[in-house]
């Protein structure tokens, strides 16, 4: 066997997948490129009498490409974590995520016996309505021009991004 016919083949199909993922990047639609998320349905559970661990869940709705939740905050506590429920030995069990994916034009629901943000050492004042919520995203919530600087200048490009909802408190 020829050793140049055999390892032209895997140079070719090398070219062909460049110029697939090359007009992919090009023309391609490019909405899809960027998040676009909004967060509805945001509701705070607040502790049971005699507790302090809280629960909030909201609906995360991407008209756009994916993202990241990475994490979230809230200044009614100092220790937020992103959980989920699992179905282990015949039990529901809450197990602490470190992120979650935010998929392209759905719907990511935070819901009881799902996905939801767990508030610990909650520190809620009487009468409070509404407390506001921070999330992490990995990629801008929504279409961003990326900063462009004058020659010679740095421009710090944020690493994440927060997007801030008030979550109603439950009755």
């Amino acid at each position: 066997m020829n050793m140049g016919k055999f390892l032209g083949y895997p140079a070719i199909v090398l070219v062909v997948l460049t110029a697939l993922a090359t007009t992919y990047l090009l023309f391609s639609d490019k909405e899809t490129a960027y998040s676009d998320i909004r967060v509805e349905n945001a509701t705070l559970r607040p502790p049971a009498p005699g507790q302090t661990t809280a629960a909030a869940y909201f609906d995360v709705i991407n008209d756009g490409g994916a993202n990241e939740l990475l994490s979230a905050s809230t200044p009614i506590s100092a220790k937020v974590e992103l959980h989920t429920h699992l179905h282990e030995d015949g039990m529901m069990k809450m197990r602490k995520v470190e992120s979650v994916k935010i998929l392209p034009q759905q719907t990511t629901e935070f819901k009881r016996m799902g996905l939801h943000v767990m508030i610990f050492n909650v520190d809620l004042p009487e009468g409070v309505t509404e407390v506001p919520l921070t999330l992490t995203l990995a990629r801008p919530p929504v279409h961003a021009e990326v900063p462009v600087a004058a020659e010679g200048k740095k421009v710090d490009v944020p690493k994440v991004y927060t997007l801030t909802v008030l979550a109603q408190v439950e009755n």
